[in-house]
Order: structure tokens, then sequence, then C-alpha cells
């Protein structure tokens, strides 16, 4: 099983967190803020649906992009979730799971970050 962090040397967890779950939770800010702006009436940057879905998905495909290096690139809870299950299944270890939480809890953290920010701000 390939995990999706950098391994440190000398830690007994062997993992770096910060980065995976800093990376996570700014993914799924930066994903739900411009959704949220370029649905409003006011804040949108094109009246045209083409305009907006171009400028949606290419901000998706480069997070992507870059998130692929830390918390693995698919910008998708429910299919990090399930691969790490369908890992866990597949080998039996216990670092397939070990990660399960990032994938559920970073994501609600990033996406609550961004609404608070858009409704009240």
């Amino acid at each position: 099983m390939e995990l999706r962090f950098r391994e440190k040397e000398n830690n007994p967890d062997k993992h770096y967190w910060a980065e995976p779950i800093g990376f996570e939770i700014f993914v799924c800010f930066i994903l739900v803020f411009l959704w949220l702006n370029q649905t409003g009436p006011s804040t949108r940057i094109s009246e045209d649906q083409g305009t907006q879905t171009f400028v949606f998905a290419t901000a998706y495909g480069a997070l992507a992009h870059f998130s692929r290096q830390w918390p693995g690139g698919s910008v998708n809870p429910a299919y990090a979730v399930a691969q790490d299950v369908w890992n866990f299944v597949d080998t039996g270890e216990e670092d397939a799971i070990k990660f399960i939480l990032l994938y559920i809890v970073c994501p609600f953290v990033g996406m609550g970050i961004a609404t608070l920010l858009h409704y009240f701000v």
C-alpha cells in the first residue's frame, strides 16, 4: 500500500500530520468558497454558465494536481474514505485506515470556514 504522506525518519508516528491536515482544510476551503462565490448573483465572475464552470473546473483541477503529493489528490472525501477502507479490506493492515479521520473531519472544517467567511464577511 502506498501511503499518501511524506514520512519522517526519526519519529515513531513516521508521518508529517500538519501538511495533509492543513492542505486538506485549505483545498476544501478554496473549493467551497469559490463555489459559493460563483453561484451568488452579485459575486460571480460572469453571467455565462460555461465561464463559471470553466473557472470552477480549472480551480478543481489545479487543487487536485497540487494536493496529490500530500492528502492523495482526489479532493473528494467520499473517494478518499472508500479508498482507505478498501485498502484495509485488501491488506488487513491498520495503516490503511490510520488516516480515515483526516478525510472525514478536515473537509467539513474547510467547508465550515468557507461558509462562515462567505456569509458573515
